[in-house]
């Protein structure tokens, strides 16, 4: 699944352990909406996301 094909939430996206980004996916910058996902994980009000 690519990071662009959420919508309607908030995510944060990790990128080897660190977070990259915390927002709308709609917000978020072109290379992190164009990521593929490794692994998601929902929680209560946000996607967590590793690419």
């Amino acid at each position: 699944m690519w990071v662009k094909e959420i919508r309607l939430f908030n995510i944060e996206v990790y990128k080897e352990g660190e977070l990259v980004y915390k927002g709308k996916v709609e917000d978020a910058p072109e290379d992190i909406k164009n990521a593929e996902t490794k692994n998601m994980t929902f929680e209560k009000k946000f996607i967590k996301i590793e690419i």
